[in-house]
């Protein structure tokens, strides 16, 4: 043979002897796939006709545990067809690094950050939630590449290296452990029990706090408040702090015995749910937990909310004695924000305490609060804690001319209070009044007052 013959064989042979061999590759793929799916216990059937042409021999059809699935040998993918629509409209995609799916709406995190971190749950509401317990979330870990649509399950079965769409651990020769999985998810996914029992179910037994917290919140939000807990007495061992919830929310425990042991346990995602059944009670019974619940630094933030629209005066030396116990700042800025929202005399020398403090943060907190209750007094204080700390001269400036303006009072040109010069006699912070009149009010650190005559003092000086 000369070589250009022999070459030519190659360059024409070679394509169809690889293309022969991945034929008897995939028919041997596909034998091994029929093998292990009759193995499991699955019942192969004929697949249907495809728009009157005969359907493709790389499709391996078949019934397990009275569910059908599809297998598409060539392009590798099991499909889990549903039947009926899903009580609720709902899909799962596979997450990609950027975090995408989560600036979208309709995309709902679990609570379960190993899940989350992988698949991004959407749906009409976060109602769907409810159908993803532990046992549907490791279902989904394990087959990997899947996606939920709402014509059914898609799973791919080829090992992907695109780390961004996700690692399948499923070859084609190992289809039937997904036809498995896939077939369990669908049942659970189509498991007819209602959404209460789904949402107790999940209260009593997930493993994930924040998942249980999640359910708990669908419950408090989209079942009325009369539902009553199903079943008698949870598992052993299942009780937290949300199951403690859902019995108060059901009526099972009285609110104000139930609230106060539920205190200790409560974390930060949980307690904004704790006020809302907080609030549902009697004023008097918000009052005593929202100021019971001042110690606890998870929940001084609901605690403050709550009693500043109450706005009951007694809660006040709670306030303060909460500001004292907590040294966290933003505990502590918390307390002073609300305070404004009482009518009482307690507030503003309580205010004015900590505007004196060598505190810069509280200082303007202090400062921007006394902005909105602050009196007369208050604008001498002021004065006096800027020109002491420049560090709030200027929050102390702004506050000023706040009070200034809502009670109608006139300062010098630059709108602000004057500083008198030191003298013998006198040295005292006083509200000046016009050019030409001396101010009313002064401020001396004894708490004395006395009239500042502007006038006289230049008469003097010339």
């Amino acid at each position: 043979m000369d070589p250009g013959t022999f070459w030519l064989s190659v360059l024409v042979g070679g394509p169809v002897v690889f293309w022969g061999l991945g034929k008897l590759a995939q028919l041997d793929a596909r034998r091994l796939v029929r093998h292990k799916l009759r193995e499991m216990g699955a019942v192969l059937t004929s697949p249907p006709d495809s728009d009157g042409g005969p359907t493709p021999k790389y499709l391996i059809c078949g019934e397990f545990e009275k569910e059908s699935f599809i297998v598409d040998t060539k392009a590798q993918v099991l499909t889990i067809p549903f039947e009926r629509e899903l009580p609720l409209s709902l899909g799962v995609t596979v997450r990609d690094q950027t975090g995408s799916e989560y600036q979208v709406t309709g995309f709902y995190q679990t609570g379960d950050p190993s899940f989350d971190d992988r698949f991004a749950v959407g749906g009409q509401d976060d109602r769907v939630l409810a159908y993803f317990p532990k046992e549907s979330r490791d279902l989904l870990m394990s087959l990997g590449d899947v996606r939920i649509y709402v014509s059914g399950i898609y799973v791919t079965l080829q090992v992907k290296t695109n780390k961004k769409v996700g690692r399948s651990p499923y070859r084609l020769g190992q289809a039937h452990r997904a036809v498995a999985s896939a077939v369990a998810l669908k049942k659970n996914l189509f498991d007819q029990i209602s959404l209460e029992r789904r949402l107790q179910k999940n209260i009593y037994l997930d493993p994930s706090a924040l998942f249980r917290t999640t359910n708990l919140f669908v419950w408090v939000r989209y079942l009325p408040p009369e539902t009553p807990m199903i079943g008698g007495e949870p598992p052993p061992k299942s009780w937290s702090p949300e199951l403690g919830f859902l019995k108060i929310w059901t009526g099972v425990e009285h609110p104000l015995s139930g609230y106060r042991a539920l205190f200790p346990h409560i974390y930060a995602p949980l307690a904004p749910i704790l006020f809302i059944g907080i609030d549902r009670l009697p004023a008097d019974m918000q009052r005593t937990l929202s100021c019971d619940a001042l110690g606890y630094p998870e929940l001084l933030d609901g605690a403050c909310t709550q009693l500043g629209e109450l706005r009951d005066p007694t809660a006040i030396p709670h306030l303060i004695a909460a500001f004292r116990q907590h040294l966290n700042h933003r505990h502590r800025d918390r307390i002073i924000e609300i305070m404004p929202r009482f009518e009482d005399s307690r507030v503003l020398p309580f205010l004015i305490r900590v505007l004196m403090e060598p505190d810069e943060g509280l200082q303007c907190e202090a400062a921007e609060a006394l902005s909105k209750c602050g009196d007369r007094a208050s604008i001498e204080a002021l004065a006096l804690a800027r020109e002491r700390f420049p560090e709030c001269r200027q929050a102390a400036s702004l506050a000023i001319a706040e009070i200034q303006g809502r009670l109608g009072l006139r300062g010098d040109e630059s709108g602000f209070i004057s500083v008198a010069e030191e003298d013998v006699d006198r040295g005292q912070l006083s509200l000046a009044d016009t050019a030409d009149r001396g101010g009313e009010l002064s401020f001396s650190e004894q708490r004395a007052t006395a009239t500042v005559d502007h006038m006289a003092k230049r008469e003097a000086k010339s």
